[in-house]
C-alpha cells in the first residue's frame, strides 16, 4: 500500500535523525581514545602542579578554575559518549505514578533550597507501563529537572497519565507540565535535535537523549507551550 503524506514525512525525518546520530557516533568513536588520553594527561599534570601550591598562594584560585574547566570537559565528553552509545533495554512493569514520585523525590532531595511539589492529575485508575526503569529514569530526571528549574523552587509540577493511542495501537500517555515561561520560540521547532539549547551551560543533548530513549521503547515524545502557560511534554508509550 502507498504511504500517506504524513507517513512519508515521518519516514524522512527518521532517516535524517538516523544519519545525524550515525555522524555523531562516528565522531565520538574517532575522538574517544585521543580525547580521553589528552584529558587524563592534563588531569595528571594539574594534580602535580596543585601539590606544589599552598592554600595561601594567590595562584590557588587560578588552579581551582583550571580544575573546574577540566571537570567540565570530562562531563562534556561523557555526555556526548553516552548519547552516542547504543541503548539496551530490560522491560519491567511499573506503576507510573509511584515511579514518577520516586524519581521526583530523588531529584529534589539532591537540590538545595528546593521546595517544589509534584501534583498528579486524577485519572481514576492505576496506570502501569512496561518500560526500562534505568533508561526511563534518565528521561524523567531530565524532564522534571527542567520543569523545576522553569517553575521555581516552590512551584508545583503537574503529571497526568492516561490511556491513549499510538498510531493504531493502545498506548499510555504521560504528560509533564510546569508553570514557567514556556519554550523559547526561537528553538520551539528544534527542541529534540542534538546540540540545540538556550542555556548558558550544557550541550543541548538532554531532550535529544530523551527522544532516543523513548523511541527505543517504541514510543514518541512531544513538547509544546501549554495554552494556559508553562511548558508541557507528552510521552506516549505502547502497551
Amino acid at each position: 500500500m502507498p504511504h500517506s503524506y504524513e507517513e512519508t514525512l515521518h519516514h524522512e525525518a527518521d532517516l535524517v535523525e538516523g544519519q545525524r546520530y550515525a555522524a555523531i557516533q562516528q565522531l565520538v568513536n574517532g575522538l574517544q581514545r585521543q580525547l580521553r588520553n589528552a584529558l587524563q594527561r592534563a588531569q595528571a599534570c594539574f594534580e602535580l602542579v596543585e601539590l606544589g601550591i599552598s592554600d595561601a598562594d594567590e595562584r590557588r584560585q587560578m588552579m581551582a578554575n583550571v580544575g573546574r574547566a577540566l571537570t567540565d570537559l570530562y562531563q562534556t565528553y561523557d555526555q556526548v559518549q553516552a548519547y552516542a552509545s547504543p541503548i539496551s533495554l530490560t522491560f519491567t512493569l511499573v506503576d507510573l505514578e509511584q515511579f514518577c514520585q520516586t524519581v521526583f523525590d530523588e531529584l529534589t532531595g539532591a537540590l538545595k533550597d528546593c521546595d517544589a511539589s509534584l501534583k498528579f492529575a486524577d485519572c481514576g485508575c492505576c496506570i502501569e507501563a512496561s518500560l526500562d526503569p534505568i533508561q526511563m529514569r534518565i528521561v524523567l530526571r531530565h524532564l522534571l529537572d527542567n520543569a523545576i528549574a522553569s517553575s521555581g523552587p516552590k512551584a508545583a509540577v503537574e503529571i497526568g497519565c492516561c490511556d491513549g493511542m499510538l498510531s493504531d495501537r493502545a498506548a499510555i500517555e504521560l504528560v509533564i507540565r510546569d508553570h514557567g515561561t514556556g519554550f523559547d520560540s526561537a528553538v520551539a521547532g528544534q527542541l529534540f535535535e542534538p546540540f540545540v539549547t538556550t542555556k548558558q551551560r550544557g550541550l543541548g543533548l538532554g531532550l535529544a537523549a530523551c527522544r532516543r530513549i523513548v523511541a527505543a521503547h517504541g514510543g514518541e515524545i512531544h513538547a509544546r507551550n501549554h495554552p494556559e502557560g508553562g511548558a508541557e511534554v507528552r510521552i506516549i508509550l505502547p502497551k
